[in-house]
């Protein structure tokens, strides 16, 4: 909301206000709550590197008929030390999907074997497998938008592109420098 003064003599003021856009989600339960079931399944976990940090990804399913939420680790171990993460499910709604992350400081490259286990309000998740970490390249990390980051490697072209280009500016520059020779005049003869 916007306000200004009167118009005239008196100096002139603006005020504003800000209100923050919120979105509520209602749900409404038609019968007996104690009737629908919760259930939820980890559906996969994957590991990739965000700059620096190790970053696991669990991926996870709604299965049942009302909201759920869980709480939770990742146990990984690497080099006979176990490695522990805290993950937190916030509500998924019934026959969605969504990918926890999970910034996993001290976890370095290689096969990595990892146990999640899960519990919320009549819920029990629980995975265990092998977790790939690939080397870590060097990449660099930009700011694209409030909020977003995206970390591409640093050498994102590769050698045959560069060099395809360079051969590709060679045969423009000498066909300028062809289609310049036909215009310019022929050199006066002295006679």
């Amino acid at each position: 909301m916007l306000e200004a003064a009167p118009a005239g003599d008196a100096p002139t003021a603006a005020a504003g206000a800000v209100t923050d856009q919120v979105t509520v989600g209602v749900a409404v339960t038609v019968g007996s709550l104690a009737r629908l079931r919760t259930a939820a399944a980890v559906t996969g976990v994957t590991a990739a590197w965000i700059g620096t940090t190790p970053r696991v990804s669990i991926g996870v399913r709604n299965t049942g008929q009302t909201f759920a939420r869980a709480t939770g680790t990742l146990a990984c171990r690497q080099d006979g030390r176990r490695h522990s993460y805290p993950v937190i499910m916030q509500t998924v709604l019934p026959g969605g999907r969504a990918v926890l992350a999970v910034n996993a400081g001290g976890l370095r490259a290689g096969s990595l074997p990892c146990t999640v286990r899960m519990h919320g309000a009549g819920l029990t998740m629980s995975w265990h497998g092998i977790v790939k970490l690939a080397g870590r390249k060097a990449t660099r990390t930009y700011h694209v938008a409030k909020g977003v980051y995206v970390s591409l490697p640093e050498n994102t072209v590769p050698p045959w592109a560069i060099a395809l280009m360079v051969i590709g500016g060679l045969i423009l520059a000498s066909l300028a420098v062809l289609m310049l020779r036909r215009r310019a005049p022929a050199w006066p003869v002295r006679r």
